[in-house]
């Protein structure tokens, strides 16, 4: 109860904060967030929604913290890359997860105060940070930096209201309402929300790695069988280790509470929906492991495949939908929306179970590698090419650049 009083106090304040103090508008045109919007958000403690406050922070639940982004986000989308960038691939999410008691007690309270940056992607390393060429190396009390770096990073709405909207919807607010007519930032948002399928990893970089973690139990107890490099004797612990896994795990796949025509009954008329989840969850384990003892090894190759096996994971936002609604039962509309939305999950989940097993997944792959050989340049013919002559990858990005760091009191 403490934390959820904490966490409305807070909303209030930013609420009233964003209605007085931040003109979207100024942001836009000025193409930066201004000095005293950052240092009001820092005032209210915006900067350590999610530390806890034993470090000086706010110390919200993750619903709380999700509501202020979603809140800011809908004033100006930099707002919310701004706080949610900070806390979540800046410095206070890994130091509270995996720092010292020391280190937390030293850098928390100062990220409260301070914005935290993140420098992943150089020329040719993109989401992958195993590839990394920058270094940081100890010198004293200090670091010494050398490489280079493309972008530091300090929703989809994936265009659906600039296509409703029209001619209208490519117009900026300003333009709009230049002519009286309401200033809708429908392009602006756009722009500004679609990076949420680049940063922090791709949509298409992310499918293969969450993939990667939902088959790791399986590699754990049977990966040396399916390695082709693994020797007899690997093999031979292999299978026995996987025995032992297997004994347990794939009896649970077979029944449990999704079957059971009263089980989540808590939940009233959603209580299907998650009856659903828990079947759907079992029938996507099964087609896991079945894939993983078809195509063993090869698996890794199979990226459509995997890419369907975590859009299948959409059950999880089906749950979250449940349980939100749940908690807001008082307002009926809230369970009306769940429904909805887990409707419309259940389609698109059934669709790509499906799609699994049937699909052109072979054909397409032959036709991809047509493309990479050059078999089908004929189709360019006539076609000019508009981009400015250079390298794909650029061999020397260190040139001298004017200077943008600035210092907000």
């Amino acid at each position: 109860m403490e934390a959820a009083e904490r966490g409305e106090a807070f909303l209030a304040r930013l609420r009233e904060f964003c209605e007085s103090q931040v003109d979207a508008v100024v942001i836009e045109r000025d193409a930066q967030i201004p000095d005293k919007v950052v240092a009001g958000l820092k005032e209210l403690g915006a900067f350590g929604m999610k530390i806890g406050t034993e470090y000086g922070g706010i110390g919200l639940s993750q619903v709380y913290y999700n509501r202020a982004l979603m809140l800011v986000g809908s004033v100006h989308p930099s707002l919310f890359a701004l706080l949610s960038a900070h806390q979540s691939i800046g410095v206070p999410q890994p130091i509270s997860m995996f720092g010292t008691e020391e280190q937390k007690r030293t850098w928390l309270p100062r990220c409260t105060q301070e914005i935290s940056a993140f420098l992943l992607t150089e020329p040719d390393v993109g989401s992958d940070p195993a590839r990394m060429h920058a270094t940081a190396i100890p010198d004293g009390d200090d670091y010494v930096l050398n490489g280079v770096k493309l972008w530091t990073t300090n929703g989809v709405i994936a265009d659906e209201l600039v296509q409703i909207r029209g001619g209208r919807g490519y117009e900026t607010a300003e333009s709009l309402a230049a002519r009286g007519e309401r200033g809708v930032p429908a392009e602006q948002v756009l722009r500004d929300m679609r990076i949420n399928r680049i940063f922090e990893g791709s949509t298409e970089i992310m499918h293969l790695l969450i993939a990667r973690e939902a088959v790791d139990a399986h590699l754990a107890a049977a990966g040396d069988i399916i390695d082709p490099q693994a020797d007899a004797r690997r093999k031979a612990r292999a299978v026995a280790k996987a025995g032992k896994f297997y004994a347990r795990w794939l009896p649970t796949l077979v029944t449990g509470k999704g079957q059971l025509p009263t089980s989540f009954a808590e939940f009233g008329p959603l209580a299907g929906h998650l009856r659903y989840v828990e079947r759907a969850c079992r029938r996507l384990a099964r087609s896991t492991f079945y894939a993983m003892s078809r195509w063993q090894g090869r698996l890794e190759h199979k990226q459509r495949f995997l890419a369907r096996i975590v859009d299948i994971g959409e059950l999880f936002a089906m749950t979250a939908a449940c349980v939100r609604a749940q908690r807001d039962r008082a307002d009926g509309t809230a369970v009306e929306f769940a429904d909805a939305f887990c409707r419309q999950a259940r389609v698109r989940a059934e669709q790509r179970f499906d799609q699994l097993w049937h699909n052109c997944d072979d054909a397409d792959r032959t036709l991809a590698r047509g493309v990479l050989d050059g078999r089908y340049t004929w189709l360019e013919e006539g076609v000019l090419d508009p981009s400015i002559e250079g390298p794909w990858i650029a061999q020397d990005n260190g040139a001298a650049k004017r200077d943008v760091h600035r210092v907000v009191p």
